[in-house]
Formats: structure tokens, C-alpha cells, sequence
């Protein structure tokens, strides 16, 4: 996974400031960073929830890590999916597109964009419980597919 995140860093951005030219690509790092700063108010749910799994898998309380698994997951997909809800709803009723200012990136483009771009974010915080559940229970093999699976969807 790090060799294909090296690869797109040394490879992708000068073929993506050849072909684009610096002010789409400019426009384009602005347009990604809007739903990354949500994606940061992740706060470690996923992480630390896979901590908790891991002691209590280890101390063999397979029904309390179940229980802290889907309390977990139904947190995340009903209320974490709230604020991507509604950013992604925001490109229809705010002026994001005149907001930034941009002149490159088409407004129709910028809204698809935008709305993908959250579904991004939103999915790979979602994906921090079934892959903190597999290395818990050393499925490794499933978190690999995964993350493998998502990586190539992040560079596409």
C-alpha cells in the first residue's frame, strides 16, 4: 500500500500538473481539501474501537467486541453520515463553485467532484471498522483486498 502511495506522489503530480496546468491542478487540491477537513473530525473512532476489540478479543469476550462492533458501525453509517449528508447536499443550495473562485474546472464538473469527494472521505472513515476487525481477528488476507481495493479506487 505505501509503495503504491509513493508512486502516485513521485509519478502522479507532475503528470497531473503536465496535462492539467497549474491552475486546474490548483483548483483541484482546493476542491479535495473541503471534505478532507471533515474527514480529520474522524477523532480516532475507528482506531480506537479497534483497540477495544483487540483487548477484548484477546481476553476472549468475543460478545462485548461484537457488541462494540455494531454499536460502532451504526454510529459511524447513521450519525457520522450526517455532516457528509449534508456537505454534499450544500453544492446545490451554496455558491461553493462562486465562493472559490474558480475559473478552470467547469461548475458541473466541480459539483460531481465535490459530491464524490465526499462519498471518498466518508467511505474511507466508514472503512476503519471492517478493517480494524479483520487485523483483530488476523483476517488479514480480507484487510488486504480491502485496502488494496480502496487504494486503487483513490488513485482512479
Amino acid at each position: 500500500m505505501q509503495a503504491i502511495n509513493a508512486v502516485i506522489q513521485v509519478a502522479g503530480i507532475p503528470l497531473l500538473l503536465k496535462y492539467w496546468g497549474i491552475h486546474y491542478y490548483g483548483e483541484w487540491l482546493i476542491l479535495f481539501t473541503i471534505p478532507s477537513y471533515i474527514g480529520m473530525s474522524d477523532m480516532g473512532l475507528g482506531s480506537s474501537t479497534t483497540s477495544e476489540l483487540s483487548i477484548l478479543v484477546q481476553a476472549g469476550e468475543e460478545t462485548e467486541a461484537k457488541e462494540i462492533l455494531r454499536n460502532t458501525f451504526w454510529f459511524i453509517l447513521l450519525i457520522g453520515g450526517i455532516p457528509f449528508l449534508l456537505l454534499a447536499l450544500s453544492v446545490f443550495v451554496l455558491p461553493w463553485y462562486d465562493w472559490l473562485n474558480f475559473t478552470s474546472i467547469v461548475e458541473g464538473d466541480f459539483k460531481l467532484a465535490f459530491i464524490l469527494l465526499i462519498l471518498y472521505i466518508y467511505l474511507a472513515l466508514f472503512l476503519t471498522l471492517p478493517l480494524g476487525y479483520y487485523r483483530v481477528q488476523k483476517i488479514y488476507h480480507r484487510e488486504r483486498y480491502i485496502s488494496s481495493f480502496f487504494g486503487f479506487w483513490n488513485f482512479f
